[in-house]
């Protein structure tokens, strides 16, 4: 139950990231881009910490193989989705922080 929840709660997220992408290109203001910005930003980190977190738990055996699967899938859907918002508002490499 637990998991078709934490699904559900993905997928909604993932299209509240994707769904942007197939609207109309625009442009920002600067403040707008910014908080933008910052929030896809920490949304990155999120999904990173999370992605390495499920390593750990695999190495660990801690989590089953199909589980352990369909989370790193919709951990690598979101984060390709919020690399792809960032590229959009600006931010070319991974390591750029301001």
């Amino acid at each position: 139950m637990w998991l078709a929840l934490f699904v559900a709660v993905c997928s909604a997220f993932l299209a509240w990231i994707v769904f942007p992408l197939f609207g109309a290109r625009r442009s920002w203001s600067p403040s707008e881009r910014s908080t933008i910005k910052d929030q896809l930003l920490s949304e990155r980190g999120r999904l990173l910490r999370a992605l390495k977190d499920l390593e750990h738990e695999q190495e660990a055996g801690t989590i089953e193989a199909g589980e352990y699967a369909e989370l790193r899938t919709d951990y690598l859907s979101e984060a390709a989705a919020v690399y792809r918002r960032l590229e959009e508002v600006g931010v070319e490499s991974e390591g750029e922080q301001g």
